[in-house]
């Protein structure tokens, strides 16, 4: 199983590929697993399933993340899960400049 850090750096990675190669987009749209593989060299399991989402001016996609924090109560989480959080962002979520 791949470490978080890991899993941001491949994701930056295939968001930079996709941006720059038409034929690596079309693949990964495509194929996912097969593009990754190729193009970035990792073999991700086939039991992990991939969906590939392309934002647009006319359409854009709210991917909601596993729930990873713990809930004291309704209103209240702990410090870490806060800073997880903090800027509304889960570390899943990237803005690429380029």
């Amino acid at each position: 199983m791949m470490k978080k850090e890991q899993k941001q750096v491949l994701k930056e990675q295939i968001i930079k590929l996709a941006w720059n190669d038409l034929n690596f987009r079309q693949k990964l749209m495509e194929a996912p697993h097969e593009a990754i593989r190729q193009w970035c060299g990792v073999d991700i399991p086939s039991a992990t399933k991939i969906k590939v989402l392309y934002d647009s001016p006319e359409r854009i996609h709210f991917v909601l993340p596993a729930r990873s924090f713990t809930v004291i109560s309704d209103d209240d989480l702990l410090d870490d899960d806060l800073d997880a959080v903090a800027g509304g962002n889960d570390g899943d979520t990237y803005t690429v400049d380029g």
